[in-house]
């Protein structure tokens, strides 16, 4: 089960305003941005989730899910991350359904 806590403007516009800021807060861009709708997801999956709180394959997944649904205009970026964590849980022999696993660090985005 995830918790959200969703922004009560959920405008396209101010998502994205709030997703520019927390990469820049975050440092994760390095003055180069990476398509609008992976940052609005990565602001919503780890502020406006309890995703950060136990972080596992499943729970992503959930939490891509539940964002894909409230937002329809990042349904395409939350299945594209879905889609990549199956893949990298097929190459470490976990199908996708593991956490990062022993030895296996979460890598930040």
């Amino acid at each position: 089960m995830i918790t959200t806590s969703f922004p009560f403007d959920p405008a396209p516009a101010r998502l994205e305003r709030l997703a520019l800021e927390y990469a820049r807060d975050h440092g994760l861009t390095d003055g180069a941005h990476p398509p609008i709708a992976r940052l609005v997801v990565d602001y919503l999956l780890h502020e406006c989730t309890d995703y950060h709180l136990h972080r596992s394959r499943p729970r992503h997944r959930a939490a891509c899910e539940v964002i894909g649904q409230r937002f329809p205009w990042l349904a395409e970026e939350c299945g594209r991350r879905i889609a990549q964590r199956v893949r990298e849980g097929q190459r470490d022999g976990h199908g996708g359904q593991a956490g990062a696993g022993p030895g296996r660090p979460i890598r930040p985005r």
